[in-house]
């Protein structure tokens, strides 16, 4: 008997009451699937929004494709209100990439490209896969494009503007030669390309070990404008990476270069699980914060434990690439490393999250993953506030940006209307979920009201445990989106006794009060 008490404590599911405090919710999407967007806000402060999607013109695409994928680009005012939308393309697949601004205030787009000539791309492919730079203005006219690659499969990475007006782009190949003149090291190096304003190439400078190594992000160094390459390596000490691993495995190779392409200093730490991408936020003392992720606990340089199978790790590094400070952020499932900006005062941190409420996560998802969104001290990376954003079924990734105090986020998601989402998706694929969370998030966030269901999992039955009020709403979502069961409460009470007859699956439990809305997941068996 106590036994089957213990199990029943275990399982049991908490969550809080949450205030409602997300407004000006849209979806982006086609009748095919919408990823991996990015988002440039420009100087008047109206922004682009770019996307890789294979839809016609359908749901709000008002234009047909030209190949497999494109990227698109809509242009939305300082309001959220869409200006105007593009495609760009050939006749095979295109990927959005990064965007960022020239030094003549244009808009450069990154793409990889396995399409020839064709719809409005004017250059060639050399291989399976290249990189396609083109300058826009701010009305989506292409002023130049360009094509770089080798007769390999190039994985396009990263781009960034130099103020000296040149463009560094950054990727990963295989083979030598298109592009290419510079020495290999190993079965997959990193390849930079230093072109003029108008997209000719200056040089090309290879980077790498013996082994397969991924260039994961360029970043300007404040004060010196050094260009930095974050990298992950798996032969470290080798090719003309100079520092070794404290830890064997996949670490992070940092270094900077000078205008000619030498590597000037550069680092390794890791705990030899950092696979993925690389997100770094630069501080305005010259430090930056590097975001990875781990699946280590206490190894090499990472002093802290893990918390899950996959949680994110934030190493903060001096000027001098030196190992200041580090925090692990994560629950007992996975929480994958999505973004991270600094805003002049704080950190914000977007992770890909498939955890409940353990760890240093104190919300639980709403659905099988979310966004979970951390604001830091920058100073030590201490927790200052944070939110799962999301709804019953998934989130992947996500971008945001501020919109004076308030925070735009642009998150791919698949979930119907459910959580905090309040829109619904063009179909069931993919769309980019366009939410703004208010500043005040955080200001009377968590009621004194708790709930807790036992047990979770259950075959239909279960007590939900709370203060419950005349006129509330219990509902039972499928995984569909669609409400299958609804219980009405008549007075109030302590605990609500619920009996269902569904087929066994996940269903999400939602209940609305007069002080806000909440949901957890429910498993059946």
């Amino acid at each position: 008997m106590q036994k089957l008490l213990l199990s029943a404590v275990i399982l049991l599911a908490s969550f809080s009451l949450k205030a409602q405090q997300f407004y000006n919710q849209t979806v982006v999407g086609s009748n095919g699937s919408e990823q991996n967007a990015r988002v440039l806000v420009l100087p008047d402060e109206s922004y682009l929004l770019a996307i890789t999607t294979n839809g016609g013109q359908t749901g709000m695409k008002d234009m047909p494709s030209y190949g497999g994928k494109d990227c698109w680009i809509l242009r939305y005012d300082a309001n959220d209100q869409l200006m105007w939308q593009k495609a760009f393309g050939g006749s095979a697949d295109e990927f959005a990439e990064q965007m960022t601004l020239s030094q003549d205030n244009h808009v450069l787009v990154l793409c990889g490209s396995y399409s020839g000539i064709s719809g409005n791309k004017t250059v060639d492919t050399v291989g399976k896969s290249d990189l396609w730079l083109f300058k826009m203005d701010f009305n989506g006219n292409i002023i130049w494009q360009k094509g770089y690659g080798t007769t390999g499969y190039d994985a396009c990475r990263t781009i960034l503007a130099h103020p000296d007006q040149s463009i560094y782009l950054g990727c990963t190949f295989n083979v030598a030669d298109g592009v290419f003149t510079d020495t290999t090291y190993g079965l997959g190096d990193m390849l930079l390309l230093k072109l003029d304003a108008q997209g000719n190439k200056i040089w090309d400078r290879s980077y790498g070990t013996t082994s397969i190594d991924q260039l994961e992000e360029l970043k300007l160094e404040p004060y010196s404008n050094k260009v930095v390459v974050f990298a992950n390596v798996m032969e470290a000490g080798t090719g003309n990476m100079t520092p070794t691993a404290s830890v064997t495995g996949t670490n992070c190779w940092v270094f900077k270069i000078d205008p000619d392409g030498d590597i000037t200093e550069q680092t390794c730490f890791g705990s030899g699980t950092q696979y993925g991408q690389i997100e770094v936020a630069y501080l305005t003392d010259g430090t930056c914060w590097v975001m990875i992720e781990t699946q280590s606990d206490i190894e090499g340089d990472q002093t802290l434990n893990h918390f899950g199978s996959i949680d994110t790790w934030l190493v903060h590094l001096d000027a001098n690439l030196q190992i200041i400070g580090q925090k692990v952020y994560g629950g007992s499932g996975i929480d994958s490393p999505r973004n991270i900006t600094y805003d002049g005062n704080i950190l914000e941190l977007e992770i890909s999250s498939l955890s409940s409420i353990s760890g240093n996560k104190t919300e639980s998802s709403n659905g099988a993953s979310d966004l979970w969104y951390l604001q830091l001290n920058a100073i030590d990376g201490e927790i200052l506030f944070q939110k799962s954003i999301g709804g019953f079924l998934q989130e992947f990734t996500s971008v945001s940006m501020r919109k004076g105090t308030d925070i735009r986020f642009f998150i791919e998601s698949v979930s119907p209307i459910s959580g905090n989402k309040e829109v619904p998706n063009f179909n069931t694929n993919s769309d980019i979920w366009c939410v703004t969370m208010s500043s005040t998030l955080g200001v009377n966030e968590t009621a004194t009201q708790k709930f807790t269901i036992g047990p979770n999992p259950n075959n239909g039955h279960f007590t939900i445990n709370g203060q419950f009020s005349q006129g509330d709403l219990i509902s039972i979502v499928s995984a569909e989106g669609r409400v299958v069961q609804t219980i009405h409460v008549d007075e109030q009470a302590e605990k609500q006794f619920i009996d269902l007859d569904l087929n066994p699956g996940i269903y999400l439990l939602q209940i609305t009060t007069a002080q806000g809305n909440f949901c957890e997941q429910i498993h059946l068996e």
